[in-house]
């Protein structure tokens, strides 16, 4: 947990929130990487026994973002997925803050069994309060859910948002395209935009969430 500190402090993130916790794992994972292409991460559900945010760290939060410190906000589907007290009672606090003081708030429907494991669209209004300004989704995490087809392309992209932008003013599904681009599709106030990028193996880590901001801040959504 260190290392990851100290590399958002290295790109001038803010850690001040950041709580480490130093008496117990905090998760079980195994990445795989096939000889064929491709990678699979695995986790051991709730298996170190996540314990949440304190409420000096949830009050530090919604301090921050309430004096207008915070342009945005992106909630994670795996905390949504904690079944503690504790993950409700901050995403609702976080999402008022964020409501009184004009950040932009997001969702990320993560893991790619959300619907599953975490919840359906009525789950993540009730968890945070109300509804997002954007969701973020993979376009394998709505495939099941929304019949989709199997094979992700900019044309199934754009339809898997169309789709979703029933239920939120903004959508954004993003995927991979073959073995070397990244699709997105993203619907806002009834505003549609797709867009098709390529990339190699050196530059795919992290690479769903630098795509997502870079096309809100080209955008100018964020």
């Amino acid at each position: 947990m260190s290392r990851i500190v100290e590399e958002l402090a290295h790109l001038g993130i803010s850690t001040e929130l950041v709580w480490t916790v130093e008496d117990r794992e905090t998760l079980t994972s195994v990445m795989i990487y096939f000889m064929q292409g491709g990678e699979r991460l695995l986790l051991r559900p709730k298996a170190a026994g996540a314990v949440g945010s304190t409420d000096e760290l949830i009050a530090s939060a919604c301090e921050r973002i309430g004096g207008g410190e915070v342009r945005a906000v992106l909630l994670s589907g795996y905390w949504l997925g904690l079944d503690r007290p504790t993950c409700r009672k901050a995403s609702q606090a976080i999402y008022r803050e964020a409501r009184r003081s004009g950040a932009f708030f997001m969702v990320d429907l993560v893991p790619h069994a959300f619907f599953e494991q975490v919840g359906d669209f009525d789950f993540v209004e009730s968890a945070i309060g109300g509804k997002p300004d954007l969701v973020i989704s993979e376009y394998e995490t709505l495939q099941a859910s929304f019949a989709l087809p199997e094979v992700c392309t900019l044309e199934n992209l754009a339809e898997a948002a169309r789709r979703v932008s029933a239920e939120f003013v903004g959508v954004l599904v993003q995927g991979r395209i073959g073995l070397n681009q990244y699709g997105q599709a993203l619907s806002y106030a009834g505003d549609y935009v797709t867009s098709v990028t390529g990339f190699s193996d050196e530059n795919r880590w992290g690479l769903g969430d630098r795509m997502a901001f870079e096309i809100l801040v080209n955008r100018g959504i964020l």
